[in-house]
């Protein structure tokens, strides 16, 4: 479920990506699809950024917080634009505050919570891999002198 909730924050880290530049153009679509990848892979390394102390991780720690501020309104801007405001997927240009702001409360409400699940889905995901390979990160014990092998 992390999983699936990740590439929507990626897919929705881009529309909001393209609806906050007013994108038109091919060009400019696949720029932003450049910027989404590279908040998401950040923002996926959550677990080691926050655990590993040697002077890499800890020079990132800022730009991963940038990361996911960035991730978390360009989500709701892509919410704001193809929810609240029915625009497609391929109009980013046409989004007005007026009439955000002029939109139900419990749309809004609704678009937040939505937005907050999903921008924080790859923070989970990163955590989740800790379980899921959770064998690669313990050393295997030499065997002892005597015990008989095991395949």
């Amino acid at each position: 479920m992390c999983f699936v909730a990740t590439v929507f924050d990626g897919i929705g880290t881009l529309l909001g990506l393209a609806v906050a530049t007013k994108a038109k153009t091919e060009a400019a679509y696949a720029f932003n699809a450049i910027g989404a990848l590279m908040i998401v892979a950040l923002v996926l390394s959550t677990r080691d950024i926050w655990h590993e102390d040697d002077n890499l991780h800890k020079t990132m720690r800022p730009f991963w917080g940038l990361a996911l501020f960035v991730s978390f309104c360009a989500v709701l801007l892509a919410g704001f634009n193809h929810v609240l405001l029915e625009n497609p997927i391929i109009v980013s240009t046409a989004f007005d505050w007026y009439q955000v702001k002029e939109s139900a409360l419990l749309q809004k409400i609704t678009v937040c919570v939505l937005t907050l699940f999903v921008a924080c889905a790859p923070i989970a995901l990163s955590y989740q891999w800790k379980h899921f390979f959770a064998d690669d990160d313990e050393p295997v014990p030499a065997p002892k002198p005597g015990d008989k092998a095991t395949v």
